[in-house]
């Protein structure tokens, strides 16, 4: 997906942004919270990083489970 393209090449704003729009779309994945974790990490935004993990951990058990 292109997010994790940004945030490989360092375009931290337009990660985020693709990660808030998949989020808006598919609220329930677990993938999409993890990954716009790891680019708030890499921004070294801990406070937005931990808000996700947070996310992740209160979606259901099933959704929860992913990495």
């Amino acid at each position: 997906f292109r997010g994790a393209s940004f945030r490989l090449e360092e375009q931290w704003d337009k990660a985020i942004r693709d990660f808030d729009r998949a989020i808006e779309i598919t609220p329930t994945d677990p993938y999409m919270a993890r990954a716009r974790w790891l680019v708030e990490h890499d921004r070294k935004q801990y406070d937005k990083a931990i808000a996700d993990c947070t996310r992740k951990i209160d979606l259901p058990p099933n959704y929860a489970m992913s990495n």
